[in-house]
């Protein structure tokens, strides 16, 4: 199996309260500008976007594969924007926008 980070952040409103049920959604970008595929960790990855949502208490994760590239889109707070998946276990959101 392949090294995955644990993508994780809170999503909060204007008064500081948490923001539950809040869709995060992270999708696979291709690695070549031709578009010739995913990969990641050493194998074809497919495009299905991962999709987690905010908790309780306005924190979220989703489990995402080291090295990969990927669309992050939370459209509540609307972010779209293309990160590398950083070669560690643990990882803030905030860090990589």
């Amino acid at each position: 199996m392949a090294d995955v980070c644990q993508l994780s952040g809170i999503i909060l409103d204007a008064d500081g309260s948490p923001r539950p049920s809040i869709q995060v959604r992270a999708t696979i970008k291709s690695t070549q500008q031709d578009q010739g595929g995913q990969v990641a960790a050493g194998a074809g990855v497919t495009s299905a976007p991962i999709t987690g949502y905010t908790d309780d208490t306005g924190t979220f994760t989703v489990q995402l594969l080291q090295g990969a590239t990927v669309l992050l889109e939370i459209p509540e707070i609307n972010l779209r924007k293309e990160v590398l998946i950083p070669a560690v276990a643990n990882a803030d959101f905030l860090d990589l926008i």
